[in-house]
C-alpha cells in the first residue's frame, strides 16, 4: 500500500482519533504540542505498528492503532514526535555502517530512558 494521508477521507484511522491522541498528548505534555500539531500523519499497512520519516510523517498501521487505547495513541504519537525533536535523523548520519534497525533501537532507547523528556 502506498502511504495516505489521514484527512477524513475513506481511511481505516479516522482523523477525529489522531485528534483525541494528539489533544490528550499535549494537554499532558504541553511542551511538545508544537511538534504534536505540525506532524502530518499518514496510514501505512506495510508497517507493524507506526514511524516517523525524514519528513517529518508519521505513518501508522491503521489495523493496529484502531486495536489500542486512546492514552497507548497519545503515547505512541509523542514517541514519533520525539524521534526529529531529538535530531534523530541527523544524528543517524553520523553512522552510515550501522544499520537502520540498530540505529533505531539505540534512538528508541533515548527515548524511552531519558526521564527529562517524559517531565519525572
Amino acid at each position: 500500500m502506498k502511504i495516505k494521508a489521514i484527512d477524513g477521507s475513506k481511511n481505516v484511522i479516522e482523523k477525529a482519533d489522531i485528534d483525541k491522541a494528539i489533544a490528550l498528548a499535549g494537554f499532558h505534555f504541553p511542551y511538545m504540542n508544537l511538534g504534536l500539531h505540525s506532524a502530518r500523519f499518514y496510514e501505512n499497512d506495510a508497517i507493524d505498528t507506526a514511524a516517523v520519516d525524514g519528513k517529518f510523517r508519521i505513518q501508522i498501521n491503521g489495523s493496529w492503532f484502531n486495536s489500542i487505547s486512546v492514552p497507548q495513541r497519545a503515547a505512541v504519537i509523542l514517541h514519533e514526535v520525539w524521534h526529529p525533536r531529538l535530531g534523530h535523523f541527523i544524528r543517524a548520519l553520523l553512522f552510515p555502517n550501522v544499520s537502520r534497525e540498530i540505529l533505531n533501537q539505540a534512538m528508541d532507547v533515548e527515548i524511552h530512558c531519558c526521564k527529562k523528556l517524559w517531565n519525572l
